[in-house]
């Protein structure tokens, strides 16, 4: 475990950042620090500017570790934090971006070195919210949110553009100045519930009149980490009792 993930950040201090106008929110679980291979993948993209990490639930020995092999890193920004919120804890430093994209990735997930460039160029063209994972809701009210819709998948083939409904953040850029309405620093505290950011991202888009898109991909573009016992994946607790998300959709987006 510590081995693998030792080579993995030796790699990457053989390269050189570049700053970009990207920044980029990451959440992260220990997942074996998987994330060292997410933030592998990411750190030297020619767009980015800074990624601001929050390392949920890690113990002392796990945080010092992630800490020491990050530490030489001046665009990585570290925070230690409780879960309160699961993955949406990433909205949490959001008010400390200065990039012109605000982007979000997944600790579970490994990025092509062309992710940002696609992302800002969907962005670009479509002046919206632009993902890589996203669904479309079906028509009038709807009984449980994660099977009443139609989804694009991130780790599959989707063959066109498509205007969706809920984007997914983990896979996801929109230019920041295009939340005008309601400022980046009112994110976090807007949070009602813990892992809704997709749901709550989307919505804070729409509000703004942003539309949201997901961008054609074949499979393969993104790659998914090794499933692993203890990993505790969202889907796989919410499918069956998903009561706050299936009831947020129907009052905001019916």
């Amino acid at each position: 475990m510590i081995t693998d993930a030792h080579k993995t950040l030796m790699s990457m201090r053989k390269q050189t950042t570049v700053i970009g106008t990207v920044d980029i929110f990451i959440a992260s679980m220990p997942r074996n620090f998987h994330i060292l291979k997410t933030i592998e993948s990411l750190i030297n993209q020619p767009d980015l500017n800074k990624i601001f990490l929050i390392c949920n639930c890690y113990d002392d020995k796990q945080y010092k570790y992630v800490l020491n092999q990050l530490h030489t890193y001046r665009n990585i920004i570290i925070f230690r934090r409780d879960n309160r919120f699961g993955c949406s804890e990433r909205f949490f430093p959001m008010q400390m971006s200065t990039s012109k994209y605000i982007a979000f990735a997944d600790d579970d997930l490994i990025y092509p070195e062309t992710y940002l460039a696609d992302l800002i160029r969907a962005a670009d063209k479509y002046k919206a919210l632009v993902s890589f994972h996203g669904c479309i809701l079906f028509e009038g009210e709807i009984k449980n949110y994660y099977k009443d819709r139609k989804c694009y998948r991130c780790l599959g083939t989707v063959e066109n553009d498509f205007e969706v409904d809920i984007v997914g953040v983990g896979a996801s850029l929109c230019e920041r100045a295009l939340f005008s309405k309601i400022g980046v620093e009112n994110y976090y505290s807007m949070i009602l519930e813990p892992n809704m950011d997709d749901i709550y991202y989307s919505y804070l888009a729409a509000q703004n009149g942003i539309k949201r898109y997901v961008i054609a991909h074949s499979e393969g573009y993104l790659q998914h980490k090794v499933k692993e016992p203890g990993d505790n994946y969202i889907f796989d607790k919410k499918r069956k009792n998903c009561e706050p998300q299936t009831n947020f959709v129907n009052e905001y987006f019916k």
